[in-house]
């Protein structure tokens, strides 16, 4: 069997964002020598496409060729992912992926089975986090839970589709502190953003980079980060551990976990 290959971004919650690459045989000319696709499973403007323009403008200086970046959104991420698995096993179609393919290869009988990925590496890691819009007068996460257990499904939360990493950290969420919300799902991060500063959503449990800069402007308010320690770019938000919950949606990846072709 041909396994497709991939570069693992690990943004919170298990979630690997992985580069792929086709497993190539012996080639008869030196490797690469034509441009390399690089497809990501989600819009543009998300945290995957953002991690993986920076990784490629690192590629573009190490390899004597160009890497293109193409947007395959589509079924909470499966659609990219199946169109990586399909190319020709050359090596010179690669693909992102995070916790929406695994999750996926569950929740999905036509998404893409996880033994046809090989992880290649780690890009980043990144905790789940939650915020809410600035007006909704929640100032803190007690308060945010006394207004879901007051109000059942009161809270409109803004997330991905079903299997992708945000819309996973709400069910987390709800199963975990006993709450319900209303899921609003969106094709990725970026509209998710939108519908949170437009007001469609009035929360949103996003990675915290997509939150930082809304929350440093006053727009958003980030209540809690579910890791071990505090977020540099949103020093003042306190962990969920803090706060007296053991609520932790981060990646640890074992030693020797990767691997590469």
């Amino acid at each position: 069997m041909r396994r497709r290959h991939f570069i693992g971004y690990a943004a919170a919650a298990a979630m690997g964002l992985g580069l792929g690459a086709a497993l190539t045989p012996a080639p008869a000319m030196a490797f690469p020598d034509q441009p390399i696709t690089m497809v990501v499973a989600w819009p543009a403007g998300g945290g995957h496409d953002t991690v993986t323009r920076l990784l490629t403008e690192f590629l573009e200086q190490e390899l004597p060729t160009s890497v293109v970046v193409t947007n395959v959104p589509g079924a909470a991420g499966a659609t990219g992912v199946r169109q990586v698995e399909e190319a020709a096993a050359d090596g010179y179609t690669l693909g992102v992926l995070g916790l929406h393919a695994t999750a996926q290869s569950y929740m999905n009988e036509n998404a893409t089975a996880l033994d046809r990925l090989e992880p290649l590496a780690v890009i980043n890691i990144e905790p789940a986090a939650l915020a809410v819009r600035a007006d909704t007068d929640i100032e803190d996460f007690a308060g945010f839970l006394d207004f879901a257990r007051a109000s059942p499904g009161g809270i409109i939360n803004g997330n991905d589709s079903p299997g992708g990493f945000s819309f996973l950290n709400a069910a987390f969420i709800e199963n975990y502190f006993d709450i319900q919300l209303t899921k609003v799902p969106y094709q990725g991060y970026a509209p998710t953003v939108a519908a949170l500063v437009s007001g469609e959503v009035m929360a949103a449990t996003l990675p915290v980079p997509m939150l930082a800069d809304l929350h440093d402007a006053g727009e958003v308010r980030i209540l809690g980060v579910a890791a071990e320690d505090r977020h540099f770019r949103v020093p003042d938000v306190p962990t969920f551990s803090e706060m007296g919950h053991g609520y932790v949606v981060t990646c640890h990846i074992p030693e020797g976990s990767m691997a590469a072709s």
